[in-house]
């Protein structure tokens, strides 16, 4: 995977983005919309065969997971 550099700023503009759409959401809805944006792009992926998407989300899920693990244990967001 490529480097991420997860800044408070990215959070923001991410955060507002979904807003803009949805003024009322809150932190889980802009939560879903990060999902549903996920399964939407690796769906519209043609240099992917449609038998990797399963492997590809799973592999972005424990990635996810190895942020929250991170942010969790009281590092800032920072470059992953």
């Amino acid at each position: 995977m490529a480097d991420v550099e997860l800044t408070s700023q990215v959070i923001e503009d991410i955060q507002q983005a979904v807003q803009r759409q949805v003024p009322e959401a809150g932190d889980a809805v802009v939560m879903q919309y990060l999902a549903a944006v996920l399964g939407y792009m690796v769906a519209k992926q043609r240099a992917i065969p449609h038998s990797d998407h399963e492997a590809l989300i799973q592999e972005l899920s424990k990635f996810a997971w190895y942020v929250c693990r991170d942010v969790a244990g009281g590092q800032a967001p920072a470059e992953l």
